[in-house]
């Protein structure tokens, strides 16, 4: 009996101590936190009378070996962005293994990419007395958003990210430029740069606005009807210009202060219009100039010697001029057929005392043609008589 009895209490502590429960093990990555920042973390170890430990992050311990026992570690994962986990295992006095435990944690070391902000009007440029604008965002990975009109974004709060914001309002002020920031956080915390846009507003017209046909001539004679239009305008980006009060057919082009310009057939006083626009589609008011186009010689062209007698016998060669010319400012008169050493003069009706050419009696020509203010000239006029005084 007695002896049935010690065998029994032996098996009892032999059970009791095969199958005594080890201590219970853990690993806690960045105190327990789901999304971490960087690579490189502290991790906290705990197992109950451990002396060395071994930590990996591989499930397998590749390249591991056991070191003593620290209940902190600084330890440095992948360098990559995602799920990852380290392993851990752990040996008492007894060299006893307890383990492995693992823990888990995203990774996310990249701020969003690609973000912006943009101010939803062409050209950036805007003539609204109102500063209330749309914005186009963007900033892959966002989770949340700041949007501010100054960089330090004083006093504000992250907002749910947006792929737009419809009528934001911009600084109250007058005309200028006015700028919108915005910078985005994911959510591990990474933040963005910080990115922005520009804005002009301006509501006034453009102002010392002119049109000059031909440097300010009276007159032009070409019969293409070409003429150069000197112009000029501070604040502008385009212009209109056209023969029709009304810009009838006429279309904006970009400002020159120069360009060549047309006007249609025909003797008359001849109109251009012009206006001008600035970037903000602010629009002047009408300026305009003319000119005379005047393409016909002077008409009716009439020349005589002496009246049309035939003969002369003044000693001194001189002789009476008298013209006709409708429409003649100026006149060109000479013995000579291509005009040698003759000068424009203003037009009249006569000459009295001109003097012929050559020593010798004989047959004399004179030649003459006309010019009216245009520049139009005549063609070449002449009358002859014969020099006759009897020596």
């Amino acid at each position: 009996m007695f002896k049935h009895l010690f065998i029994g209490l032996l098996l009892s502590c032999c059970f009791n101590v095969c199958f005594a429960q080890l201590p219970t093990a853990s690993v806690l990555i960045d105190k327990g936190n789901k999304y971490a920042q960087s690579y490189t973390l502290d991790i906290q170890l705990e197992c109950e009378n451990a002396v060395k430990m071994m930590v990996s992050n591989y499930k397998d311990f590749t390249g591991a070996h056991w070191t003593a026992f620290e209940p902190r570690v600084h330890w440095e994962l992948f360098h990559e962005d995602g799920e990852q986990f380290v392993y851990a295992k752990f040996l008492d006095k007894d060299n006893n293994e307890i383990g492995p435990v693992s823990d888990n944690i995203l990774v996310d070391a990249t701020p969003p990419a690609n973000a912006s902000v943009s101010i939803d009007i062409p050209n950036k440029v805007s003539n609204k007395k109102s500063h209330i604008v749309d914005l186009k965002i963007n900033a892959e990975g966002a989770k949340y958003m700041m949007v501010s009109n100054n960089g330090a974004f004083y006093g504000l709060k992250w907002q749910f990210y947006e792929d737009e914001l419809l009528d934001w309002e911009l600084e109250k002020g007058g005309d200028g430029e006015y700028t919108v920031y915005a910078k985005f956080r994911d959510v591990a915390g990474n933040v963005s740069e910080t990115v922005k846009d520009k804005i002009i507003f301006d509501t006034q017209k453009p102002f010392n606005c002119s049109v000059e046909i031909n440097n300010g001539e009276k007159f032009t004679y070409r019969q293409d009807g070409k003429v150069d239009l000197s112009i000029f305008a501070n604040e502008v980006d385009s212009m209109l210009i056209s023969n029709d009060k009304e810009f009838a057919d006429a279309t904006w082009q970009p400002y020159k202060t120069t360009t060549e310009w047309f006007f249609e057939n025909g003797d008359a006083t001849k109109s251009v219009y012009i206006k001008f626009k600035d970037m903000a589609n602010n629009e002047s008011g009408i300026f305009t100039d003319d000119i005379i186009l005047d393409t016909t010689p002077p008409q009716d062209c009439e020349f005589y010697i002496d009246a049309g007698a035939g003969i002369t016998t003044d000693i001194n060669k001189k002789v009476h001029l008298r013209f006709g010319a409708e429409g003649a400012s100026h006149m060109l008169i000479s013995n000579f057929p291509d005009f040698r050493s003759a000068r424009w003069q203003v037009y009249r009706n006569e000459i009295h005392g001109w003097k012929l050419e050559g020593e010798e009696d004989g047959n004399k020509v004179i030649y003459v043609k006309f010019k009216d203010d245009a520049g139009n000239v005549s063609t070449i006029f002449r009358d002859n008589i014969e020099l006759k005084r009897g020596f």
